[in-house]
């Protein structure tokens, strides 16, 4: 099955808002509000036996504490001159620390290393060259998230986009 590691977004007004003007232009796909998460660590096809592997390694992250960050500005992969994706910055250095803590315990079972982590909610992927979709770049405050536990999702790719289902949760 594939799997990564998150932390769930809710879907707020302001976001919800911003996926439905983008869902409006040919050749933007956006994420459905239920699918919103930040992504920590994505680990792909893995056997059921690696999940329970997975399972125990992630509770690493309990006690780790609850905190907050910030989800402000729309940018984009790979770059803002070239549009593949649009995402929401998620600011919090706990987040990456609690990145790194995770990608270290992972890469004991086998897991490579991140190279770069950018933080981020992604919130469309554009399959084609649009000049509107530059005007949604830029300073947004998105509000803040507070962040008490990672999930472990499994994701099922389908013709509507992907479908994702919580298989574990740690609270942090």
């Amino acid at each position: 099955m594939r799997v990564f590691v998150a932390v769930r977004v809710n879907p707020r007004a302001k976001i919800t808002e911003l996926l439905k003007k983008l869902s409006g232009f040919d050749g933007v796909k956006a994420v459905e509000p239920e699918n919103l998460h930040i992504n920590l660590k994505f680990l792909g096809e893995v056997s059921d036996s690696e999940v329970e592997k997975i399972k125990d390694v992630i509770k690493v992250v309990r006690g780790f504490g609850y905190f907050t960050l910030q989800l402000k500005e729309v940018k984009a992969f790979p770059s803002n001159s070239r549009i593949n994706v649009l995402w929401i910055g998620a600011h919090s250095d706990k987040l990456v620390r609690l990145m790194e803590l995770i990608d270290t315990e992972l890469n004991k079972l086998g897991f490579g290393r991140e190279r770069e982590y950018k933080p981020h909610v992604t919130l469309a992927r554009v399959k084609k060259k649009i000049p509107e979709i530059g005007s949604f770049l830029g300073a947004y405050d998105f509000g803040t998230l507070d962040v008490k536990e990672i999930e472990l999702i499994k994701s099922e790719l389908g013709k509507d986009g992907p479908r994702y289902e919580t298989i574990a949760k740690v609270e942090l």
